[in-house]
Parts: C-alpha cells; sequence; structure tokens
C-alpha cells in the first residue's frame, strides 16, 4: 500500500504551479485569480500520482490518498491551544485565494473518490499524518 498526505502534495504543487504559472495578484483584492494557477496545480498533482503508481504499485500495491479532515477542528487543538494558531492569519494575506483553492479541491478529491481505482481515506478532526500512522501501524 502506497500511502499520500494529499495535503503534502497539494500545497507543493499549489506553489510550484504558482511558480511555473506567475500569475499576477488583482488590483482590488490583491489575491491571485484561481484560473490562473490551479489547473496547473492539478495537472502537477494528477502527474505525481500516475508517476507514483506506475513506479511502485507492482512493489508496493495500491495508491491510498490520505486526506486531513479539520473543518470540524483538529483533536492536537484540544491538547495545544496554539497549535498551527498563525496559519488562518497568514492564509489572509497570502496572494492565494485559499478559500477558493479549497473549494477546487473538493472537487478534485471527489472526482479521485469516484473515477480512480484509489482509496481515499478521512478521519474526522484527524490529519492525513494521523491516517497514515494508524494505516501503517495496522497493515505493516
Amino acid at each position: 500500500m502506497i500511502l499520500i498526505d494529499f495535503s503534502a502534495i497539494l500545497f507543493q504543487n499549489i506553489y510550484g504551479s504558482i511558480t511555473a504559472c506567475q500569475p499576477v495578484p488583482q488590483e482590488d483584492t490583491e489575491k491571485y485569480i484561481l484560473k490562473d494557477f490551479m489547473p496547473t496545480a492539478k495537472g502537477f498533482i494528477l502527474n505525481y500520482l500516475f508517476d507514483l503508481q506506475q513506479e511502485h504499485q507492482y512493489t508496493y500495491g495500491p495508491i491510498t490518498i490520505c486526506l486531513d479532515n479539520t473543518r470540524n477542528g483538529n483533536w492536537r487543538s484540544d491538547l495545544f491551544v496554539s497549535y498551527k494558531g498563525s496559519r488562518a492569519e497568514g492564509r489572509e494575506k497570502s496572494p492565494i485565494p485559499f478559500d477558493e483553492v479549497f473549494k477546487d479541491v473538493d472537487d478534485l478529491v471527489y472526482q479521485l473518490k469516484e473515477n480512480t481505482p484509489w482509496k481515499v481515506v478521512s478521519v474526522e478532526r484527524a490529519e492525513a499524518d494521523d491516517v497514515i500512522l494508524c494505516l501503517a501501524k495496522q497493515y505493516a
């Protein structure tokens, strides 16, 4: 089983697509226009997943995509109040329109679930690395 932290590849490829596409922020909002970089990011993500599958599936098995599911909070925040506390402020200041990006990514995840052979795993209030740890322990 190949366990993928989807958030890690998502952010890596969003920033990579911005470097590749060099979108210009809108003057009124100082945010990038989603269509100027996000299709490239999605292409990068899909290419990464297909390359990984082609190179490693016969040795390690199928891909399992692990998602963060922290819309209703995170168990770590219950223990450490300031866990990732500055992320929201950083995202607000960023030229990347993260609210739009996350809606667009929801559609991509839906398409991955419906149109690929890959399993997509999400556990409420957990991050992908939590899911990866549990699956690795269970199936090692």
